[in-house]
């Protein structure tokens, strides 16, 4: 039997080691979308966190808020989204 042994992919900015995207989140990355979630989670305390836009209904489930932080912290942080291709 041979054996193979994996590579472990590596950040390309540090040495650290990095997901399927080649980044890591210790980057600068935690940083910027610790901040967003922060904010929009303060939003949602505050009882004027809309989806979709400013003119949406007010969310009112935490478990929506909380994705709705996670999402425009993704997207604050600028790290690309990942596409799960279905078996047909």
């Amino acid at each position: 039997m041979i054996m193979v042994k994996k590579r472990i992919k590596k950040c390309e900015s540090c040495s650290l080691t990095a997901s399927k995207l080649n980044t890591c989140m210790t980057c600068g990355q935690e940083k910027t979308m610790q901040a967003k979630v922060a904010v929009v989670m303060k939003e949602f305390k505050e009882h004027s966190l809309h989806s979709r836009s400013k003119t949406g209904p007010l969310v009112t489930n935490p478990k929506q808020a909380i994705a709705i932080a996670l999402s425009e912290g993704r997207k604050a942080a600028g790290v690309p989204q990942i596409r799960i291709k279905k078996a047909k």
